[in-house]
């Protein structure tokens, strides 16, 4: 018999008086076919059973008949569960029922009214569940004897737990690393300090010691004049391949600049700081690509916060001017006695060349403590860091970035594997007028030693100064 959607429906779920629509049929469980063989007529079914609402289908047990609920527009056509007409349908196999293969009958589950469905069948939770991926043992809905399909769970594995919390992490240290960049570069001060020159191959920094002896400091020696100085001119070049080297820059050193001749020193003072690099570039014949400019009195703060750094020197010197006391050795310095041993040049018979190679051990000193990890792990790097950047002004086109950079490329430098010294030079103490005693450079072999370093080409070691007699 044919329900709503054309599959055949057993007769005990028809309405009474209903005709049966599987008149001629062979495909119609037994159990479900009038013993006469002719559908629609029951001759076993009396009037007072039929009157009672009572039917015996083959000898069964009486089963109470429910008269399906009146649809709109006056049909009384059987509703049948959405889940026996799947089941009616995906069990027929071979032209007739498999009455128990994975199908049962319906006689055992007689209709009920539900308030739920309104179709007066019980709701899908009162028949046998089917669950994807879980099917019980005998259930309807699925032929007996086929497997019941796999559920695939999802586990945790602790690979995948480990790389969420390194993501996490990483995450975490990215946003602190773009904060610290961010509220760095909001510390730094700049200046215009660069030239138009033609950029070269190499990476070069133009590191000047400042010494305004605005902090009250010793060396007020008659010969100092009051005001800004470039004390300390030292330059840091990075090539593409080949070792890195630091060459300090006497502050005597005799220089020209638009036709005239006077000390390098000076040069800023009189013509400003792009002057200065202008000259340097001259002189070495590299693009110089940042400048780093550091106050003598932040070296002191700078040292102060790291709880002093260790300085050798092999000679005993006291010397009034810089206020520097030291007994030959290596001591562990602050604040005070790094920028006087820093300034100091009166007490060393190399002058003005043995103070530029104290300067370049106290910032070696200063680069080699802050990149230890013990430092790190001290909790005296944001201090020293605070410090650091209030003591340096920088080029307007340099970051925090490049400063990270150039501390690499320092410590490089001033390794075993580094070139350090100083220009060739011809004289300690020539006397130019009116600029008095000058240190000369040897032009034509100080342009090779740079052109050398440029490409790489330099072995490591010391180089320039005077020549050997």
């Amino acid at each position: 018999m044919s329900g709503e959607n054309g599959r055949d429906v057993p007769p005990s779920f028809l309405p009474e008086g209903r005709k049966s629509q599987n008149r001629g049929r062979t495909d119609v469980p037994p159990s479900f076919t009038p013993s006469t063989g002719r559908s629609g007529r029951k001759p076993h079914q009396s009037a007072a059973s039929t009157q009672s609402g009572r039917v015996r289908v083959n000898g069964s047990p009486a089963q109470p008949v429910r008269r399906q609920p009146r649809r709109a527009g006056g049909s009384t056509r059987s509703a049948v569960h959405p889940d026996q007409q799947r089941l009616a349908g995906s069990s027929r196999s071979s032209g007739h029922y498999q009455q128990n293969a994975g199908y049962q009958s319906a006689a055992q589950y007689p209709p009920r009214r539900s308030s739920q469905t309104g179709y007066g069948y019980a709701s899908a939770p009162q028949y046998p569940s089917y669950q994807s991926g879980r099917q019980p043992s005998g259930s309807w809905g699925a032929p007996s004897g086929s497997p019941a399909p796999v559920v695939a769970r999802h586990r945790h594995h602790p690979g995948r737990i480990i790389a969420r919390i390194l993501v996490a992490l990483l995450v975490v240290l990215l946003v602190l690393v773009a904060w610290f960049y961010i509220w760095t570069n909001g510390q730094l001060t700049h200046m215009n300090a660069l030239s138009t020159a033609t950029d070269d191959s190499a990476r070069t920094w133009l590191i000047l010691g400042s010494d305004s002896r605005a902090d009250g400091t010793l060396d007020q020696s008659t010969k100092d004049v009051p005001g800004e100085r470039t004390d300390s001119i030292m330059l840091l070049v990075r090539p593409q391949s080949g070792p890195a080297a630091l060459i300090s820059i006497p502050r005597d050193s005799y220089v020209e600049y638009k036709g005239t001749g006077e000390k390098i020193n000076s040069v800023a003072e009189q013509n400003g700081w792009p002057a200065l690099t202008s000259v340097v570039e001259e002189m070495t014949r590299l693009k110089v690509d940042h400048v780093v400019k550091v106050g003598f009195a932040g070296v002191k703060d700078v040292v102060d916060a790291m709880g002093g750094v260790e300085l050798c020197y092999n000679r005993t010197v006291s010397d009034p001017f810089s206020g520097l006391d030291w007994k030959a050795g290596c001591h562990m310095a602050d604040g005070t006695t790094a920028l006087a041993f820093s300034r100091m040049r009166h007490g060393d018979p190399m002058g003005d060349l043995g103070r530029a190679a104290r300067q370049r051990l106290v910032i070696q000193a200063v680069a080699k403590k802050v990149m230890s990890p013990s430092f790190v792990a001290s909790g005296k790097m944001p201090a020293t860091i605070k410090a650091g950047l209030k003591a340096v002004t920088v080029d307007e086109h340099s970051s925090p970035l490049t400063l990270a950079q150039m501390a690499v490329t320092f410590r490089s430098a001033t390794g075993s594997g580094g070139i350090t010294g100083m220009p060739v030079l011809t004289s300690m103490g020539t006397y130019i007028y009116p600029l008095g005693s000058c240190v000369t450079v040897d032009r034509t072999q100080t342009l090779d030693l740079f052109e050398q370093i440029k490409n790489g080409t330099h072995a490591a070691g010391v180089v320039g100064g005077l020549p050997q007699q």
